[in-house]
């Protein structure tokens, strides 16, 4: 089971985020911390990782929070709002939005990575 973390700094605001999650993967596996952060619990890192970080840009969207820090297998990454996001290509995606994440490395260096 692989544990995919987001820290939120608004518990109320979280709460959204965890009806979400909850749509898409049920109660059980989804839980919301007394300090904010949501849990949820995959069973493998595929299809369903990419469900939860586009449950978490459209958090961001709905709540007009500009970044959320997603933790996976001890792996951090920025989630910026996607019309927050500063890229300079062009839109390659049907919906405009860009997936910007900041990327902690090995060594602690943050590297922008993302596609628009």
């Amino acid at each position: 089971m692989q544990l995919v973390r987001v820290a939120t700094k608004d518990p109320q605001s979280a709460k959204l985020l965890v009806a979400d999650l909850v749509d898409v993967f049920g109660g059980g596996r989804v839980s919301l911390q007394a300090d904010g952060e949501v849990q949820v619990r995959l069973p493998e890192l595929n299809g369903e990782l990419v469900q939860t970080l586009n449950a978490v840009e459209c958090w961001l969207e709905q709540s007009g929070i500009a970044s959320a820090e997603v933790s996976v297998n001890e792996h951090s990454y920025t989630v910026e709002h996607p019309e927050r996001a500063e890229t300079s290509t062009t839109s390659s995606s049907s919906n405009g939005w860009a997936r910007r994440v900041a990327v902690d490395d090995s060594e602690g260096l943050r590297e922008a990575v993302g596609r628009r």
